[in-house]
């Protein structure tokens, strides 16, 4: 067994947000997002299909024309290929678990 995760080996995605990718593997990828208040992630695509997880905090996430309110503890998958927008309109942070898959 071998240490994936080590806080001190973390180094930052180049993103306008905190970004920090926790596993990069062969069929997958685990990245930890920290959006502060008012921050957003734009309209973007991926290739990948996307699993997201709310550790904290509340946001909306808008795919194509839906928006949705996500709150601590929702988990939510997204296709690859579909225009998506993160959104923290709250006075706390929203901490994500995002799972790329592969």
């Amino acid at each position: 067994m071998s240490i994936v995760y080590n806080k001190s080996m973390l180094k930052p995605l180049a993103v306008d947000f905190e970004a920090y990718k926790l596993y990069g593997g062969d069929q997958a990828e685990l990245i930890q997002i920290r959006l502060l208040a008012g921050q957003v992630i734009p309209m973007h695509k991926n290739d990948k299909e996307m699993v997201f997880f709310v550790l904290k905090g509340e946001g909306k996430l808008r795919i194509e024309q839906e928006e949705l309110e996500l709150f601590e503890g929702d988990c939510i998958k997204v296709n690859c290929d579909v225009d998506r927008e993160w959104k923290n309109e709250s006075e706390r942070s929203l901490d994500i678990l995002a799972f790329k898959i592969k």
